[in-house]
């Protein structure tokens, strides 16, 4: 079972969407050839497809969590800015529930953030096209 530090450090190492997710070892097994007596994922974050956002906030930051953390924080450092209208690809996404760290991003409460090139991005500053 892959861990989710593997999975987000995958994900920061470059885009898993497209063709080359299915030769990935951290993309999802083809739906269309699961094997047999085991569903097509051993983890349900592996699971999630990846899909296109567009940026809603005005500036948001791409913070990239320190090294002995899988999801990020407000305080990380931050490792570029994305403007609105901008579209970004989202493999796997991380949350923070019951770690007590929530966020107030772009007028909104939340604790899930979308796995992008260079960190991570909050979730209530996107939105799914």
């Amino acid at each position: 079972m892959i861990s989710m530090m593997a999975v987000v450090t995958a994900v920061l190492a470059g885009p898993r969407c497209g063709p080359q997710a299915a030769a990935s070892p951290v993309s999802a097994a083809p739906a269309s050839a699961p094997a047999a007596g085991h569903a097509a994922s051993t983890s349900p974050v592996l699971a999630r497809k990846c899909r296109t956002y567009r940026i809603t906030g005005k500036k948001v930051a791409v913070r990239r969590p320190l090294f002995n953390r899988s999801y990020a924080m407000t305080s990380d450092p931050v490792d570029h800015y994305l403007h609105r209208g901008d579209r970004v690809h989202s493999c796997p996404t991380t949350n923070i529930r019951g770690n007590g760290h929530g966020y107030v991003k772009c007028g909104r409460q939340g604790v899930d953030w979308r796995l992008v090139r260079g960190g991570q991005i909050p979730g209530t500053c996107t939105k799914r096209v």
